[in-house]
């Protein structure tokens, strides 16, 4: 499979299972990602379709119609089409590129991990270069190692591209979500019934480092915190 038919297949379908898709999307961390970010967006726009219509706008829009003399309601059914068109765009653009407040972001987290659970079984091996290689567009990097890496992704949190990395804990796997433009002021604890851990202010963004609640997660953050370098 060459590089036009592997796009033309991630377009189409990106959650494709067939074998030699998914040779040619492990073959380079470019493709890996590329495929990523086309699940995120599809993720994203299931989210935005599934939100319902304001209640009565169905019988509303039959009143209005009844209304209207013959001619008349031909020409405002033209322009009622072109109008529910651009409002059906921006509803969408909106819902998606929407700025979320800090408030809502441990939920942010915490929605994404769990649309994403398995990616927690994966066994990836990745290494602290190939995270590297995707920070280094951010101005970051890692210097030294972090930890068995077992998945390495993109992911769209607070309407911002960031980093998806998994790695390997003493009771299960550790999220750790690298946000560089997603701005805390401060370290925000993360908790639910299953997943514990925090969000915290590094360089111009933060990073949410998750695990399973009987998960020690001080070594990690420490140990992220000291080897995490921003150049900007």
């Amino acid at each position: 499979m060459d590089d036009l038919e592997f796009r033309r297949h991630v377009y189409a379908d990106p959650k494709c299972q067939n074998t030699e898709f998914l040779s040619k999307k492990n073959e380079t961390e470019e493709n890996h990602l590329f495929v990523d970010e086309l699940q995120q967006f599809d993720k994203k726009l299931k989210r935005a379709m599934d939100i319902e219509p304001p209640k009565g706008l169905a019988e509303r829009i039959i009143l209005n119609q009844a209304l209207q003399t013959h001619s008349r309601m031909e020409q405002q059914r033209f322009i009622f089409s072109i109008a529910a068109s651009v409002l059906l765009v921006l509803g969408v653009f909106f819902y998606i590129f929407q700025p979320i407040s800090e408030v809502n972001l441990e939920h942010e987290v915490l929605a994404h991990i769990y649309e994403e659970l398995d990616h927690l079984i994966e066994q990836q091996d990745k290494k602290t270069l190939d995270i590297n290689q995707a920070l280094a567009q951010h101005g970051g990097e890692f210097i030294g190692d972090i930890g068995k890496i077992n998945y390495l992704g993109s992911c769209d949190i607070a309407n911002k591209k960031g980093i998806h990395v998994i790695l390997a804990g003493t009771h299960g796997s550790i999220t750790v979500l690298m946000l560089p433009d997603v701005s805390i002021n401060k370290e925000k604890m993360v908790s639910d019934n299953r997943f514990h851990g925090s969000i915290i202010p590094t360089g111009s963004g933060s990073i949410a480092i998750i695990g399973e609640k009987n998960e020690s997660l001080n070594e990690v953050k420490q140990t992220i915190k000291q080897k995490l370098s921003w150049a900007i």
